[in-house]
C-alpha cells in the first residue's frame, strides 16, 4: 500500500520546483501539465530504452538524448527535496547535481545493464 505522507511529500517538492521553474527546450516553463507531460516523455523514453536495450534493439543508440537532460536534473532535484524531508532513500535511486558532467544514475545503471547483456 502506498504510503500517503511520502506521496504527500512528493506532491509538495513538485509544487515548489515547478512554482520556481523548469527549463524545457531553452524555455523557462511553470505550466504544471506542461512540466508533467514532459516528465512523463522522459519516463517512457526510459522504459523504451531499457526494453530496447535487452531485446537487443538498442544498440545502436545508446545516447542520452539532450532534450532529457533538464528531466534528469527535476528527478534529482525531487529525489533531493524528498532527502531533505527525511525520505533518506530517495537520493540513493538518483544523484546527479547540475554541476556533474559525467554519467548520472541512470546512464550508469544502463552501462551495468549493458555491460551484462554483452557477457551472456
Amino acid at each position: 500500500m502506498p504510503n500517503i505522507e511520502y506521496s504527500q511529500d512528493i506532491m509538495s517538492c513538485e509544487k515548489v520546483i515547478y512554482d520556481r521553474g523548469v527549463m524545457i527546450d531553452g524555455q523557462q516553463v511553470i505550466d504544471e501539465d506542461r512540466i508533467k507531460e514532459y516528465r512523463q516523455s522522459y519516463a517512457q523514453w526510459k522504459v523504451r530504452f531499457v526494453l530496447d536495450a535487452l531485446s537487443g534493439k538498442g544498440e545502436s543508440n545508446l545516447m542520452f538524448p539532450e532534450r532529457f537532460k533538464a528531466a534528469q536534473l527535476l528527478d534529482d532535484e525531487i529525489a533531493q527535496c524528498l532527502n531533505d524531508s527525511g525520505w533518506s532513500k530517495a537520493v540513493e535511486s538518483s544523484s546527479v547535481s547540475q554541476e556533474d558532467s559525467g554519467s548520472s544514475v541512470f546512464e550508469k545503471v544502463v552501462e551495468k545493464m549493458i555491460d551484462g547483456l554483452l557477457k551472456n
